[in-house]
């Protein structure tokens, strides 16, 4: 059987490729009984069969390819030190977080030009699917949806909901890759902005999201500051800011995210490291790893032991020869701006977040890693915001006629 596709518009048309875009947005959902980990691997066999049908579309590409040539290297290098350290469930677990990280990004940016049109409406509804299950959990039931979410931890009525995420920590980081996707929206790109806030801050509560999101709220700020909207993008900064304050203080008040906030505010980060136990732990996971790099002699120390951590658990495993991988990666994600300070800075704001308690093979950072790539091998493509006046449309920039 030979998956063909045609550069037409229609869902029905690119089944398969919105099927993969869509199973990349819900990387929780549908554990399988095999799968200990909450990230479940449709998304990686999905990109392996896209792949498969059409990695001749690599050659058309530029960055795209040059990405890929890095990333297979090091999965091919990771092959070797798997076999050397020792073939099990924890190694097969880290070579296929370096596998997920070559294949789903070109698969994506194949699936774009194959597409031949930024899958706006799939995204919107996705996120609206996210946000609706979020709704629910926090007014009506906690329980909604979480028999569909690998390894789901939704205990704890004092944090937030987890939407379709394992836990919160982990909706407000999707949120974070949410934001990116919206950039590239045409349509009602402020709606979906502030849904998209509300759901990483107010539903999902957990410090580590917010800090994610307030690093992609900066730096888009920084971007657009020149801008003619720059001005009230600020303003509009500046009252969110005021508006989450007031209601940390009044009807968040009884929640962790609460807790954690005056911890900072009293006691800075060194007083919630040693106070609360779920940063104390993530902080000291992150500078194991490291010490473990440091003994290694920045040398592969293979897959024995899991790091709580996504750019520090790449060193350890693979030493130095992960590096490369890992600056692709922040370049790509950097590639979501375009003034030059504003790349530069979100460059290092990036690797420094991915040392957190995050997978480099989650499926959502690598969507908006193979976006930010297609689209700076082909600029032409990006899709702009179209302009509403007086009942019209004008489309301020089109894609370019085929």
């Amino acid at each position: 059987m030979v998956i063909r596709y045609k550069r037409e518009n229609g869902i029905g048309k690119h089944f398969f490729g919105y099927l993969f875009l869509f199973f990349s947005m819900i990387p929780f959902m549908f554990p399988l009984p095999f799968v200990k980990t909450n990230m479940q691997p449709y998304s990686a066999i999905l990109a392996t069969i896209v792949l498969i049908f059409c990695i001749q579309q690599i050659l058309s590409f530029n960055r795209v390819r040059t990405y890929f040539l890095i990333a297979g290297s090091t999965v091919v290098f990771a092959a070797f030190v798997m076999l050397f350290s020792g073939v099990n469930i924890e190694s097969l677990r880290g070579a296929y977080n370096y596998y997920a990280v070559a294949v789903i990004p070109v698969a994506t940016a194949i699936v774009l030009k194959r597409i031949g049109n930024f899958p706006e409406k799939l995204y919107k509804f996705i996120i609206l699917m996210w946000f609706g299950v979020a709704i629910i959990q926090l007014w009506f039931s906690r329980s909604f949806f979480v028999p569909l979410i690998g390894a789901a931890n939704w205990t704890s009525v004092r944090r937030g909901v987890i939407g379709l995420a394992s836990e919160p920590s982990f909706l407000g980081i999707a949120c974070f890759y949410f934001l990116h996707i919206i950039n590239y929206f045409k349509t009602r790109r402020t709606f979906y902005f502030v849904i998209v806030i509300i759901m990483g801050v107010l539903l999902a509560q957990s410090s580590m999201g917010i800090v994610f999101i307030a690093a992609y709220v900066a730096f888009f700020a920084l971007d657009k500051i020149s801008s003619k909207k720059g001005f009230r993008i600020w303003i509009a900064i500046v009252l969110a800011a005021v508006v989450f304050v007031v209601l940390l203080n009044t009807e968040l008040r009884n929640t962790r995210l609460y807790r954690v906030m005056s911890i900072l505010h009293t006691d800075g980060i060194s007083g919630l490291i040693e106070t609360d136990v779920s940063s104390g732990n993530r902080f000291m996971s992150i500078m194991d790893g490291v010490t473990q790099f440091v003994d290694q002699r920045f040398m592969p120390g293979g897959f024995g032991r899991r790091i709580g951590s996504g750019v520090v658990g790449f060193l350890c495993e693979l030493g130095i020869f992960s590096i490369p991988v890992v600056i692709c990666i922040g370049n790509a994600m950097a590639k979501t701006f375009g003034k030059k300070k504003a790349i530069i800075g979100y460059f290092f704001i990036v690797i420094a977040l991915l040392t957190n308690n995050t997978q480099m093979g989650h499926p959502m950072l690598l969507t908006v890693v193979g976006m930010n790539l297609f689209y700076a091998d082909f600029p032409d493509e990006r899709p702009q915001r179209l302009e509403f006046r007086s009942g019209t449309t004008t489309e301020l920039c089109s894609f370019k006629e085929r």
